[in-house]
C-alpha cells in the first residue's frame, strides 16, 4: 500500500507499507507490518506530514491484523530517529557493516 500526502495538489510525502508473516524457526509465527519508504520533501519536513502518514500507514496495518509494525531508518538519520522514537519505535536489532578495501586493477 502508498499512502501520499498532497498540498495544493502537489506531492509532499508519501509511505509504502506491506504486511507479512513471520515464521522464524526462534519465534512464534506472528503477522507483522514493514514500511519500505518513507519520503517528505524537504520544504515540508517538521510540519506533521511524516507524523500522518506513519499514523495512515499503522491504521492500515491494524485494520490487517499486524502485531506490530517495523522498519529501517539509517543511523545517521538523527531526523528519522527522533521522530520514529516520538511516535513509540525502539530498536528490535541492529545491523552492522564494514566497508572491505576494493583492489583497483
Amino acid at each position: 500500500m502508498v499512502f501520499v500526502a498532497e498540498r495544493s495538489l502537489e506531492l509532499v510525502g508519501f509511505v509504502t507499507i506491506s504486511v507479512a508473516t513471520e515464521s522464524h524457526s526462534l519465534m512464534q509465527p506472528m503477522r507483522y507490518a514493514r514500511v519500505g519508504s518513507v519520503c517528505v520533501q524537504e520544504s515540508e519536513r517538521g510540519k506533521g506530514v511524516g507524523r500522518r502518514l506513519m499514523s495512515q500507514a499503522e491504521g492500515w496495518a491494524l485494520e490487517r491484523g499486524a502485531a506490530e509494525i517495523r522498519l529501517n531508518v539509517w543511523a545517521f538519520n538523527e531526523a528519522a530517529l527522533g521522530l520514529y522514537k516520538e511516535l513509540g519505535y525502539e530498536v528490535r536489532s541492529l545491523s552492522l557493516g564494514k566497508a572491505l578495501p576494493q583492489n583497483v586493477a
